[in-house]
């Protein structure tokens, strides 16, 4: 059809002719597709002799045979985004639990065993990329085996994984892992174990549900994990990251609720056992993602999926990608942004690209690389996803770039493997298999992929094909630097299958598979090449990891079980040159599998050393040194010193960020930071100190973009936010032919239109063809003009481009106007033709002629960054807007202490039902750092839209100084505390202040008017006496207004006085026994003692020396704590003491008895004397008997100064008379 148009002019309406203007900027002859007889559409005749017999592999289907009918077919050179919403989406996941735990004391769970039927992939039907070099009569290109190899490296570590009977839940495993320093984590469905990487011993096992169940989700992530489960060590980071969906299937295999969480644990330090993790969950909105695939990427986590929906059975509906921001997860952050796109049509299983620091990191700003080889037989294509974190709405997903691979693989499906005495196993074709490698070597970037294809032909065995693809300087080469299908024995001598591959950081790669034929049982092998080697050749020949002894046999899911590993393994180590290689195998014929892992390196390779980067944080205004400043290295963090040091001791490499940031100044971050092997990197940094007082003010596009819109357009009127118009289609003419008239850079071709609807020109569809196209052509510039007499006229209204294309297939290609003009709807009849022209174009144009009813604009977060001691004073928010008739723009605001915290969005009252007013205080928003504003466009006139032309929120940082008095008692008893709190000198009234004596709490005052706060009478129990410097501790917590202050003082404690208790004491007799005395202090310290007179003292006890009297004086000497006390003396007589003697009876005498001795005592202890009366006399003590008859002797003591005299004792004997002989001699005889 063709039409008229109308477009605005500033002063009246003219009903113009709008024309499309094809014009070519080339040579060759372009056509457009029309309704009429024109030119023969002969392109694809022409291109035929070019064409490749694609044929369709088979569908994934228990032991299903292979379909080999032949699918002829070419790229046909169209836009691959047709009808794909290309916008970046945005969303939040929220924290779900910080779990701070030991994995080796998770709770004993059994694996469910589940058998889901697998969702079908769709059936292949890979293309001839026209643009790369194809021989349809050569085989694939193979690996040859180079002059010098040699078997590659045995197995330094070689031991086994989980099984299936203990901690398998369905077939096949999806068995994957990946290593640390210390660790390797592996993963099955559904399970994780943990091995020591120097014994090969298990440290821990559990299921998903055991680790997800303590994340406290909320949903299916706690209790019915369900597998594809993927673990990620991040060698940036030092974190681990584990991940697989969840959902809920009934009876009849459909998910029910409709609803899949992808399910996140990762780690808070790089200890995986007892170092914490964090919990995240997103939905996978409106299916199933299905086939997760993850790479680790400088600036975030990336995924891609295949989205499938939720009923049983259903078709794959299209490849979806993801970008996780790490650092968030890393850090704990309450929510989490992720930004998802969908991928174009046609495209199934998608690897992003996955980056480790020994392999050399990618340059800042490089986006992630998505491959694919699912769509040509010589070609793959490739995906950048840029993710702005800052700007999520600039986020893209561009691609893809076609990168021929110098030969074709066999076009024919992959049959099953056979295995010697079991099942057939699935190869898993075409695929992609996990992961991307990401390499950055000798200033080369590559990615590195592998995938199974037949090897020579069309009857050759499975075989590894693999691709390196140059993307330097972030632009994908035309062609891969390497493409090889591995094919060692030249022959169909058996099956490899299942590969997986990793680069070293010499540039080494290494290549992990499956083996398996009609002869053996399947095994675990591995090859690779050297930097060194020819390219397209392995020196790194087979080598045997694990040779079963059993293979699959039986059924699983209700039908033969083919399914086979899903994927496999290989790693790179820390250590930059050793592999870890996982897979599956058997060791008895059956179902229950088990896993193996394993660990090589090649000859040639070094291990990577530790390095240092140390350096100092200062104020860039002061040159001072900033104790307490944070600074990462990624998410690794560290304080510094008081002299503003700092330093991290890590595996060398090339880190993408290092960030310096302090309370009250900016932050500032370094990129790239080389950190070398054994050395030390200094990186200082100089902050400088954020304003104390601003009005952040959005009003660029810029600055609207670093929020988050939803039905809101931020590009439409650029610097402001206006409701989204969804483009159209309104005018279009699908009626063609398979013929066409040709247009060349010599001329044009043109078709009118009137639009029906008044709004922007955003897009336009045309139908065309390349007659007798190949290699490149050249672009076409698509303008829109107004006409008179049917023919364009005037300047172009816009203009676009469609991209050469060389395909003579036909179909729509889209020219899409970066500045959309208005155009006006007019009634005027579009039915004339161009003069000489009898046939129309077929075309689409899209117009934005309504716009949504409402949408929200979410800000930026506005940090005020306030300086220690300061508090945020939030003060108004004001705006600029247009509203016109049915149009509106409401308010709401919403604070956190955190950047990435949970903003609760309401209104002046605090509530969700209400709206602020342009210049509304902020104040309720006081004391929180971050702030950002929502606001709500709406319209109930579809033809206008408000417009947000800038918003403004202004604050002051507030400080207070807290002033603390000394303060001074006496030992033992109290002390009144004071404090005087100001804000610029004016002292604060209404604040509560804290006080501490000796850093014990003891109570809170409130400030009076003059910001004085005391506290009276506490009480100095336990201080001792002198002088405490700052003993007398204050602070202001702070408030919504005002900062947290805090001050000390000195507390003096004076001695206290002391008295003491000295009772009297009673008069004493000489001769008394020694007594104590007792006495005592108030201040409880020991009472000394001193004595006078007629005694003396020894401690407290007393020693009567004689008659008289004596006194006892009782002394303190005080400490620090007390003065010295008064003496006290006390004072008692001494009288004499009363004596007896002791003189016991004498015996009887006979006179002439020799002189004696006599004794007595007295009880004084003083000498007795004696006297003799009778026949006796006495001198001292003998007593000398003079006669017979009887003697008295007197015992008497007659006392001295102390004792009185003794009473006389005598004692009386009898003398008897002394017998007596005659002695008379003999007489002589006388004569």
């Amino acid at each position: 059809m063709a039409g008229r148009a109308q477009i605005p002019t500033p002063s009246r309406r003219a009903v113009l002719c709008l024309a499309l203007l094809l014009c070519l900027t080339g040579s060759l002859p372009l056509s457009a597709r029309s309704a009429g007889k024109a030119a023969p559409k002969d392109g694809a005749k022409d291109s035929s002799p070019q064409m490749l017999h694609a044929q369709r592999p088979g569908r994934r289907l228990q032991g299903g045979a292979q379909d080999d009918e032949p699918n002829p077919t070419t790229w046909d050179g169209k836009d691959r985004w047709q009808g794909v919403d290309r916008r970046p989406h945005e969303h939040r996941m929220r924290r779900s639990r910080s779990w701070n735990g030991d994995l080796r004391r998770l709770p004993r769970m059994a694996p469910v065993k589940l058998e889901r039927l697998e969702r079908e992939a769709p059936e292949p039907a890979p293309q001839i990329f026209l643009g790369g070099a194809v021989d349809e009569a050569a085989p694939a290109a193979s690996v040859s085996v180079a002059a010098s190899a040699a078997a590659a490296p045995g197995p330094s570590s070689n031991f086994d994984g989980l099984d299936f009977a203990n901690w398998g839940a369905g077939h096949p495993p999806d068995t994957n892992g990946d290593v640390g320093p210390k660790y390797y984590i592996q993963a099955i469905n559904t399970s994780m174990g943990i091995f020591d990487k120097a014994t090969g011993a298990r440290v821990t096992a559990f299921t998903l549900n055991a680790l997800m169940s303590q994340g406290a989700f909320g949903n299916v992530c706690d209790t019915n994990n369900f597998g594809d489960p993927v673990v990620l060590y991040d060698t940036f980071e030092d974190r681990w990251v584990i991940t697989d969906f969840a959902f809920v299937l009934d009876g009849l295999g459909n998910i029910n609720p409709a609803h899949v969480y992808q399910c996140f644990a990762v780690s808070k330090s790089g200890d995986p056992l007892k170092g914490g993790w964090n919990f995240y969950s997103a939905e996978a909105a409106g299916g199933i993602d299905d086939y997760p695939k993850f790479g680790i990427w400088p600036d975030g986590i990336y995924m891609a999926a295949n989205m499938f929906g939720y009923p049983a059975g259903a078709a794959f509906e299209n490849a979806r990608v993801w970008a996780f921001n790490k650092a968030q997860m890393y850090a704990g952050a309450d929510t989490v942004q992720n930004v998802s796109f969908d991928a174009p049509p046609g495209e199934f299983t998608l690897l992003p690209g996955n980056a480790r620091l020994q392999a050399g990191t990618p340059p800042p700003g490089t986006p992630d690389f998505f491959i694919s080889t699912w769509q040509f037989l010589n070609a793959l294509t490739v995906y950048k996803f840029h993710v702005d974190w800052d700007r999520t709405s600039l986020s893209t997903f561009t691609g893809p770039t076609m990168v021929a691979t110098g030969s074709s693989w066999p076009s024919a499906s992959v049959p099953n493997a056979p295995s010697l005495g079991g099942n057939s196993l699935d190869v898993l074709q075409i695929r992609a298999m996990m992961q991307s490698q990401y390499a950055r070597i000798g200033g080369v970037e590559s990615l590195w992929t592998t995938h199974t294809v037949r090897r020579a032909n069309t009857a050759g065995f499975a075989a590894p094909r693999w691709y390196q693809v140059n993307v330097t300087g972030g632009t994908v080469a035309a062609t891969t630097l390497q493409t090889a299908t591995w094919d060692p024995d030249g022959a169909n001598v058996i099956h490899r299958f299942m590969p997986s591959l990793a680069v070293n950081h010499k540039g080494d790669m290494a290549l992990g598979y499956s083996t398996s034929s009609a002869t053996t049982k399947p095994a675990i092998k591995y090859a690779g090449r050297l930097a060194s080697d020819p390219i397209d050749t392995f020196s790194q020949t087979e080598q045997v990891l694990m040779q079963g002894d059993g293979t699959q046999t039986g059924n699983c899911g209700g039908s033969t079980c083919a399914r086979w590993g899903d994927y496999s393994a290989m790693a790179l180590d820390p250590d930059g040159c050793t592999f870890w290689y996982t897979n599956m195998y058997y060791n008895a014929d059956g179902l229950n599998y088990q896993t193996r892992i394993g660990a090589f390196q090649f000859p040639t390779c070094d291990p990577i050393l530790d390095g240092t980067v140390a350096g100092t944080v200062t104020d860039a205004g002061t040159g001072a040194a900033i104790g307490g400043a944070t600074v990462t290295l990624g998410s690794r963090a560290v304080a510094t010193d008081i002299s503003g040091g700092y330093s991290f001791t890590v595996p060398a490499g090339t880190y993408p960020t290092a960030t310096a940031s302090a309370p009250g100044f900016g932050s500032a971050t370094f990129t790239g930071l080389v950190v070398a092997e054994g050395g030390t990197t200094t990186q200082d940094f100089a902050l400088k100190a954020a304003p104390a007082s601003a009005c952040i003010k959005d009003d660029t596009q810029s600055d609207f973009q670093g929020g988050v819109a939803t039905n809101c357009d931020l590009t439409a009127s650029p610097g402001d936010v206006v409701l989204v118009s969804p483009a159209n289609i309104d005018q279009q003419n699908l009626s063609v032919m398979n013929t066409g008239f040709g247009f060349n850079f010599n001329g044009w071709a043109g078709q009118t239109f009137t639009p029906a609807v008044t709004g922007r020109l955003t897009r336009v569809d045309l139908d065309l063809f390349c007659s007798s196209c190949s290699g490149t052509t050249p672009n076409i510039t698509v303008s829109v003009r107004a006409t008179s007499s049917d023919l364009p006229v005037g300047p172009d209204l816009a203009v676009a481009t469609i991209p050469g294309f060389s395909s003579g297939a036909g179909g729509f290609f889209t020219a899409n106007f970066a500045t959309p003009p208005t155009l006006t709807a007019a009634s005027a009849n579009s039915g004339i033709s161009w003069a000489g022209q009898t046939t129309d174009i077929g075309f689409k144009t899209y117009m934005k002629s309504s716009f949504v009813g409402s949408g929200t604009f979410v800000s930026s977060a506005k940090d005020a960054n306030p300086a220690p001691g300061a508090a945020v004073n939030w003060r108004t928010l004001s705006w600029t807007a247009t509203t016109p008739p049915g149009t509106d723009i409401r308010f709401q605001v919403a604070a956190s202490d955190s950047a990435s915290g949970q903003f609760v969005f309401v209104g002046p009252d605090g509530t969700t039902g209400t709206f602020f007013s342009n210049g509304g205080s902020l104040a309720q928003f006081n004391g929180h750092r971050y702030l950002k504003y929502s606001a709500s466009l709406t319209t109930t006139n579809p033809s206008n839209t408000p417009a947000l032309n800038d918003v403004t929120v202004c604050f002051d940082d507030v400080a207070s100084a807290l002033a603390v008095d000394p303060a001074l008692g006496v030992y033992g008893g109290t002390a009144d505390l004071s404090a005087t709190l100001t804000s610029g000198g004016a002292g604060l009234s209404g604040k509560t202040v804290s006080f501490s004596l000796n850093g014990v709490a003891v109570g809170s005052g409130q400030t009076s008017a003059t910001g004085v706060a005391r506290v009276l009478g506490v009480s100095l129990a336990g201080i001792g006496g002198g002088t405490h410097t700052g003993a007398v501790a204050a602070s202001f917590a702070g408030d919504a207004g005002y900062g947290a202050s805090s001050g000390s003082n000195t507390l003096t404690v004076n001695r206290a006085p002391q008295t003491i208790s000295f009772g009297t004491l009673a008069n004493k007799t000489c001769g008394d026994p020694d007594f104590g005395v007792s006495a005592t202090a108030t201040s409880g310290l020991a009472v000394g003692f001193a004595s006078s007179g007629d005694c003396m003292i020894s401690g407290s006890s007393v020693h009567i020396t004689g008659t008289g009297s004596c006194t006892i004086t009782a002394s303190q000497a005080g400490d620090d704590n007390y003065e010295p006390a008064p003496d006290v003396p006390q004072s008692f007589d001494i009288g004499k003491a009363s004596q007896a003697i002791a003189f016991g009876a004498l015996a009887n005498k006979t006179f002439g008895d020799p002189d004696f001795g006599v004794s007595a005592t007295a009880t004084s202890g003083l000498a007795v004397g004696f006297a003799a009366s009778g026949n006796c006399a006495i001198s001292g003590t003998t007593v000398h008997i003079t006669g017979g008859g009887s003697c008295t002797i007197t015992a008497s003591q007659g006392g001295d100064g102390n004792y009185e005299p003794a009473a006389d004792v005598a004692q009386s004997f009898q003398i008897g008379k002394a017998s007596q002989t005659i002695t008379f001699g003999a007489l002589a005889s006388k004569t």
